[in-house]
């Protein structure tokens, strides 16, 4: 069998009115049956400023002191990508965009854990870069698990009710096992509890763009 170009043609396929793949043979050699192709995609849409208010909503608890290389940890990584995040945001729009940041984990007090106090608000909605900045590089831990049900709800009540694009970004390393009003960590029904209650915070969100990023998932 012997590799054979029958037609050497570049392949453009139009994304949108102003953005095309285009597709093409850069190299080739016969003899060795082999050749390389290159897929450069060119992105003309106009970039469109965030506006509205934001908030970062991350993960504290113990398991994202867990370390991946080098001494860096979870929370390392997730804090550096935050405030890279903030940075870019702000730059494109210091006007009208405002960003917040809640963290979520669990009480460090017995008795308060499965409350409102399982989340902290870190920094309301602002459009100070230096001061989202240094507070977002003091994030500590708080607890050992997970109560996103309470960032979500701390989160949700901090929006304003003005008429504007808001967002929600979660940061986490792991499915939730406590929510608000519940704290057994033993019981296969309070976690199913944990994982209802906290889906129907989430869909409770309405007129809210939630995403959620997951780091260290094994």
């Amino acid at each position: 069998v012997r590799l054979q170009i029958v037609e050497d043609n570049v392949c453009t396929i139009h994304i949108s009115d102003n953005s095309t793949l285009e597709k093409k043979i850069i190299s080739a050699d016969i003899d060795k049956n082999q050749i390389t192709m290159q897929m450069e995609i060119a992105n003309n849409e106009e970039a469109i400023a965030p506006n509205g208010e934001l908030m970062l909503v991350i993960d504290s608890s113990s398991s994202m002191n867990t370390e991946v290389s080098d001494g860096t940890t979870r929370k390392d990584l997730v804090l550096n990508s935050a405030n890279s995040l903030v940075e870019s945001l702000l730059e494109l729009n210091s006007s009208t965009l405002k960003i917040g940041v809640v963290t979520f984990s669990s009480s460090t007090t017995p008795s308060e854990m499965g409350t409102e106090k399982d989340a902290q608000l870190v920094s309301d909605f602002t459009n100070n870069l230096d001061d989202l900045k240094t507070k977002i590089s003091s994030i500590e831990g708080t607890g050992a698990y997970t109560d996103l049900d309470a960032g979500l709800k701390l989160a949700k009540s901090s929006f304003s009710e003005d008429d504007s694009n808001k967002y929600i970004i979660v940061l986490t390393d792991g499915v939730p096992n406590m929510n608000v009003g519940n704290s057994d960590l033993v019981s296969i029904d309070a976690l199913t509890t944990v994982i209802n209650t906290t889906k129907e915070t989430l869909l409770s969100l309405d007129g809210i763009e939630v995403i959620s990023v997951l780091t260290g998932i094994e």
